[in-house]
């Protein structure tokens, strides 16, 4: 039997009261979550050097008019093929900027992580009692927290969870795959790379409808999901560079450069604890009542599982996908679940039913306009780890100009400020030792090595932190002088000879 009911028709008539105002649990969450957002007083959300690369990459397609083919920003990759795959993100990062400063950029933040949970609550709501959607929604709370980062793929969470809870219904229906969702598969490949995960899933989810359904069914389910496969295949070619851009997604995931940032490192420390509740909610949930999940739905939490393990950014997509894929299966097992039981039950469901769209459009007129005045009042204080603003006063009170040699922490923030960095984030530009002399210099203790490094690059001045072992060089180098120190950056011009 498939359950597919709004929990709130259950109410007793003592809770009804409760709703008047016409909010909602996902209304709810999505304001704390957005609230939490907002109000956290450091820059954390700021906290990856490619967030500026990205605001500084779409104003420059504003104002040249065009994606770019060729890098603009790097002084030592000028000229090579860049394949700005999250381009149309970029532009909208670029005008949220433009339009709120970095307040604006915390705003927007604020808001799509409040509408990822707001909508994968409803779609919780369908099919699990609400402590139990509660309970899902703030793990994966904690989930996206690991990488709530001002950057492209945050445009993406709200279109997973509706590209994924579409499918996942049509599938557990034996019901043919929604081709309005097309258009999605175009924008969400315009935006950022992981739209291949969402073709790659495509087959697993479409299993169960071609195996499960009636058997005069088949063919036609297969046809159908099949048909859809195709057709997202071609609709994410729809962008500026076409077949390259796959090209890119795939080369991205094979280059060795990426075991050594942090966010494609294998989970530790803390974000060890966030899969560990995952796995304890799971286990408990499936003691306690009777889910079996389906073949596809076995294979997809598995490989999800696994990349959660190997990959710390794919924390955020476990906590997305993983428990959509347990919904509909625990409802299936467990129908008598969805009624009013006893009175915390029954509060709980009282605020189950969507919430009043008047509600909704007062909500959010009225707490947005008390963020933009909090903001206003509360401006960002950007992390000088990765924005050595201070540093860059200096330079520019100094007069400093020519090459500089930059830490690769502070590659994305040059770039905003429109200095040609030596590195940045970009790991198709610069992943490898082979296409980057950048690692001749912070590899080596051969000090005539990094001199014809630095004299081939024509490097005139170096950005780094005090913290970097090369920095040793540049201290007690006679060719370099010291001219600017504090507790994240260092700053060393060359002298005449």
């Amino acid at each position: 039997m498939n359950v597919d009911q709004s929990l709130g028709i259950n109410t007793p008539l003592k809770f009804k009261g409760i709703n008047k105002a016409g909010f909602s649990w996902p209304l709810i969450i999505g304001l704390f979550a957005f609230f939490y957002a907002l109000l956290n007083q450091n820059s954390q959300f700021l906290d990856d050097p490619d967030s500026f690369m990205h605001i500084a990459a779409g104003n420059w397609m504003m104002a040249h008019q065009l994606v770019p083919s060729f890098d603009p920003f790097s002084f030592n990759t000028e000229g090579k093929v860049w394949i700005a795959h999250e381009w149309l993100a970029q532009v909208i990062w670029a005008l949220v900027y433009n339009w709120g400063g970095f307040g604006g950029v915390k705003i927007f933040t604020a808001f799509l992580f409040a509408l990822t949970l707001g909508l994968q609550l409803r779609y919780f709501l369908r099919y699990l009692p609400p402590i139990y959607g509660l309970l899902f929604s703030f793990l994966c709370y904690l989930s996206l927290l690991t990488h709530l980062l001002a950057r492209p793929h945050l445009l993406t969470w709200p279109i997973i969870i509706i590209w994924f809870t579409t499918l996942i219904t049509a599938s557990a229906n034996r019901s043919k795959p929604s081709f309005a969702l097309l258009p999605l598969m175009v924008l969400w490949a315009n935006l950022h790379g992981s739209f291949l995960l969402g073709l790659v899933l495509i087959p697993f989810i479409a299993i169960d409808a071609v195996i499960y359904c009636d058997k005069e069914d088949r063919v036609k389910n297969l046809l159908l999901w099949g048909l859809f496969f195709l057709l997202s295949v071609l609709a994410s070619l729809i962008t500026p560079y076409g077949l390259d851009g796959w090209k890119f997604g795939v080369d991205l995931m094979s280059s060795p450069y990426l075991t050594g940032i942090t966010e494609w490192a294998p989970a530790f420390g803390s974000n060890l604890i966030v899969i560990e509740l995952w796995v304890m909610a799971f286990l408990v949930i499936g003691y306690c009542g009777n889910v079996r999940l389906s073949i596809g739905g076995i294979v997809i939490l598995l490989a999800l599982f696994h990349e959660a393990i190997a990959h710390v950014r794919y924390i955020s997509i476990f906590g997305l996908l993983a428990p959509i894929l347990m919904a509909q299966p625990y409802a299936k097992g467990n129908p008598g679940k969805l009624l009013a039981g006893n009175v915390i039950d029954q509060f709980f469901i009282a605020l189950s039913a969507p919430a009043k769209k008047v509600t909704m459009i007062f909500t959010l007129i009225v707490f947005g306009l008390l963020a933009v005045i909090y903001q206003a009042s509360n401006p960002i204080v950007l992390n000088p780890k990765i924005a050595p603003i201070e540093a860059l006063k200096k330079v520019q009170e100094l007069g400093i100009t020519g090459n500089v040699f930059n830490s690769y922490e502070f590659g994305g923030f040059l770039i905003f400020k429109g200095i040609p960095s030596f590195i940045d984030g970009r790991a198709d530009l610069h992943g490898t030792p082979e296409n980057n002399d950048y690692y001749k210099v912070t590899d080596s203790v051969d000090s005539t090595q990094i001199t014809s490094v630095l004299d081939t690059h024509a490097i005139q001045w170096a950005l780094m932190r005090p913290i970097d072992k090369f920095a040793m060089y540049f201290e007690f180098h006679p060719s370099w002088k010291q001219v600017f120190k504090d507790e994240t950056s260092v700053i060393y011009v060359r002298q005449p000879s």
